[in-house]
């Protein structure tokens, strides 16, 4: 009894429903009028500057706009209003001189644009004769992948009786290419072009496996499938001669008069050419239990001439050793006595320290001498950019409410989102917009057309980007899983308690007697009631300590070694001097925690 005696420090009249004011608790001295921002409206105090009353905006109906193309609802609790352009109401003029472009001017805001307007009857317009068939063209190395204009060369002819079109033409076997028509909503690659057996090769581009004259033939384009075939004319058999002087460059000529140069080194048992003394160019891989040892394309080096080097950025497993070495296991790296070595016999496995996305750089490729590094990094920060961020649709969003949240151990980055029917965003780094709705994985709840991922059913939403560290990350966006949380008191007494998925409380109801204590614990943390930005209510007194004896609740000393009380309070400890039935409710959102008791019968 003495060291509880010792150990009361303070306490709250027991009034059931009441707040003590004259205790100590604060009272908010609110700011004229609502704050807000684009989703939420709150009041805010003038000392403590707490957000009070929160909540999202309670909107009306739409209303259109009569001078301009929007609509706009005002919330019925602050007054902020939200805009959304609505489509334009054009009316059309035919161009003079033309058969088939219109100017068109909005009736509503005056918006001008122009438009071309077709009556296709069987593929052809039946005012201009002008037909929708989709033009295709070779596209690839040999043309700088007509980025900066169609050239004739490279254009499929159309013959549109037949809606077929082909194009013969010359390919080099080192150029990559496709087949694509103007913007590549379509396009054709080695598993999509029919070909006889070895006549393609498939290394993400197309590549002939010999040069020489080829035809493609493109047919149904009258329909929604057309297919793209190749066939070879000739292909090239050259004749070799040394040029003059030199000692690797070589001249071709083929039966057919085509003419062509290479350039052969000799290598020998080295990777310096005994002709020219060129280095050959090693191509590493990360080679390791990750991947059997192999030297799959996904775990090879990537090649720059600019610096001569070679790198590869992926997921590591600080379980899986590995070496980084070439096809042959002639040129390597591995770990000795915790340093990388190059071509040691006695080396060993390396292996990262944590799990985590390294980068791995191979450097003096223009050399015999090979350094390599591997170190740690991060991949790109995602954000989600859209018409509620902040700023809206912005290139650099402000502050981390808009980033994605990185996860080294499983590679992932991802946010939830509370979204509003009609909220629409894309995800994309810093200065890019990788991902909209036609690249993203979509639940039910969001448009199956347009460009941005548009909400269309009001809720929370996890956006996911997975495979990071990868060529390809993958995009998700899922109904984000209710949070699963616990409030749990031990002490005297242990138990669980109850969640109300309606007001997001957590309660604990338990019978205690005089002197019994009790510790609350939130997800296995133990909550202390003086913690920052809680406001305790209730049979529980957060003032400095006093000596009422009048208490429900107070809190004990830390004691010493000597079992002598210090100077420390320990504020998870709850004593009870009145025995009875306590309640605790605990809102972790609000941050609050109110305690009641029923004096025991």
């Amino acid at each position: 009894m003495k060291k509880i005696l010792k150990g009361l420090l303070f306490a709250f009249v027991a009034v059931l429903g009441l707040t003590l004011t004259s205790c100590g608790e604060h009272k908010h001295d609110l700011v004229d009028g609502w704050k807000r921002d684009s989703a939420t409206h709150w009041h805010e105090c003038t000392e403590c500057e707490e957000y009070v009353d929160m909540a999202v905006h309670q909107y009306g109906e739409w209303v259109l706009g009569t001078d301009v193309c929007n609509r706009k609802r005002t919330c019925e609790v602050c007054g902020y209003v939200q805009t959304q352009t609505v489509d334009h109401t054009f009316e059309w003029t035919l161009v003079e001189g033309e058969k088939c472009l219109y100017d068109g001017v909005c009736k509503v805001c005056g918006e001008k644009k122009q438009e071309e307007k077709h009556n296709y009857v069987d593929h052809f317009c039946t005012v201009c004769e002008e037909s929708d068939v989709v033009i295709f063209y070779l596209r690839g190395d040999m043309n700088g992948w007509l980025n900066d204009g169609f050239v004739e060369e490279y254009t499929f002819v159309v013959d549109y009786t037949n809606f077929t079109a082909t194009l013969e033409v010359e390919i080099d076997n080192t150029k990559g290419w496709k087949v694509a028509n103007h913007d590549w909503s379509i396009e054709f690659n080695a598993k999509t072009i029919k070909a006889e057996d070895g006549l393609l090769v498939d290394a993400g581009n197309v590549y002939v496996a010999k040069s020489g004259s080829y035809k493609f033939t493109i047919t149904g384009l009258d329909g929604d499938n057309p297919s793209c075939s190749i066939e070879a004319l000739h292909s090239h058999e050259f004749t070799w001669t040394l040029q003059e002087g030199k000692t690797c460059d070589y001249n071709g000529v083929c039966s057919c008069g085509a003419t062509s140069t290479k350039v052969e080194h000799n290598y020998g048992d080295d990777i310096v050419c005994d002709g020219c003394q060129h280095v050959d160019v090693v191509t590493y891989y990360v080679r390791g239990d990750m991947n059997g040892w192999g030297t799959e394309d996904a775990y090879k080096l990537a090649f720059d001439e600019t610096t001569m080097t070679a790198s590869i950025t992926l997921f590591i497993d600080a379980t899986k050793g590995f070496k980084v070495a070439d096809g042959n296991w002639k040129f390597q790296f591995g770990s000795k006595d915790g340093q990388l070595v190059a071509n040691d016999g006695g080396s060993g496995n390396i292996n990262v320290e944590a799990s985590g996305l390294y980068k791995i750089t191979v450097s003096g490729l223009d050399t015999t001498t090979h350094t390599c590094t591997i170190e740690e990094t991060t991949p790109a920060t995602y954000y989600i950019k859209g018409s509620f961020t902040t700023p809206a649709w912005g290139d650099s969003p402000k502050g981390e409410g808009n980033a994605l949240t990185y996860d080294a151990a499983t590679m992932t980055a991802s946010i939830k989102l509370t979204l509003a029917a009609n909220d629409e965003f894309k995800v994309g780094t810093e200065s890019g917009w990788e991902f909209g709705r036609a690249n993203a994985t979509l639940c039910e709840g969001f448009a199956t057309d347009g460009d941005n991922i548009k909400c269309t059913t009001a809720g929370t939403y996890l956006v996911t980007i997975s495979e990071l560290g990868t060529a390809a990350p993958v995009c998700t966006v899922t109904v984000a899983p209710a949070e699963v949380h616990t409030l749990t008191y031990s002490g005297t007494k242990t138990g669980e308690g109850t969640y109300d998925a309606t007001t997001g409380e957590y309660t604990v109801v338990v019978e205690l007697k005089t002197w019994n204590n009790i510790i609350l614990s939130f997800d296995g943390e133990a909550l202390a009631v003086n913690a920052e930005g809680l406001t305790v209510t209730g049979a529980v007194r957060t003032a400095e300590p006093g000596a009422d004896w009048t208490t429900n609740l107070y809190f004990d000393y830390i004691y010493d070694a000597n079992n002598q009380p210090t100077a420390e309070i320990d504020y998870t400890k709850l004593f009870t001097c009145t025995g009875g039935t306590y309640t605790l409710v605990y809102n972790p959102t609000a941050k609050t925690l109110v305690v009641s008791v029923a004096a025991a019968a």
